[in-house]
């Protein structure tokens, strides 16, 4: 899973590029990353569009991230999330923290 910097708004953001299979077999590896992401105190930008399948503990933990992040008053951004992801987040009751992108029904 690739990170990067990303400082072009002045904000120093860690850039996580989310799997294409974000499900249970992945969530501890992706817990541990996100996890410190929060603890490195900095803006975090999720890259999702390339997640295509996911279950119940992918989605959750995306948004338990999302949450926490927030509530840290810590940057966050959620980038071109895909269809798929915004589709689970939909049938969980989870829209409010991972909408669809601007401009999607």
């Amino acid at each position: 899973m690739p990170q990067m910097s990303d400082e072009s708004e002045g904000i120093a953001m860690q850039s996580i590029v989310l799997p294409d299979s974000l499900d249970i077999s992945y969530a501890a590896e992706l817990h541990a990353l996100l996890r410190d992401g929060l603890e490195a105190g900095e803006g975090v930008e999720l890259q999702a569009a390339g997640v295509s399948r996911l279950d119940t503990a992918g989605v959750q933990l995306v948004a338990a991230f999302l949450h926490e992040a927030r509530a840290r008053s810590l940057p966050v951004r959620l980038v071109e999330p895909s269809d798929a992801l915004v589709s689970a987040a939909e049938r969980l009751g989870l829209a409010a923290l991972i909408p669809a992108p601007t401009g999607t029904p």
